[in-house]
């Protein structure tokens, strides 16, 4: 799994997974090691990520944007697997 969107999110990208159940309840069941929310609509794959910046994410080259309630958090923890991989 890639991205997970919720229904109404998703726009011009493609997410594998679509569900109609509410975010929060999913991303507390899904591992924090292996996934992260990046916006309300949005929970995606760490070990997936092509890149990311201050405003998005890519995966498969295409941008997925970071919800700016989540900026902060994200950030920190995708820069910490930056530097857990590099070292």
């Amino acid at each position: 799994s890639l991205v997970v969107a919720a229904q109404g999110a998703i726009g011009n990208q493609k997410p594998i997974i679509v569900t109609k159940i509410q975010l929060g309840q999913l991303e507390e069941t899904l591992p924090a090691r292996q996934f992260i929310r990046i916006h309300r609509s949005y929970i995606v794959a760490k070990n997936k990520l092509d890149s990311f910046s201050a405003t998005a994410l890519k995966i498969n080259g295409k941008s997925i944007p970071i919800g700016r309630s989540y900026k902060q958090k994200v950030l920190e923890v995708l820069n910490r697997v930056e530097q857990d991989n590099y070292i």
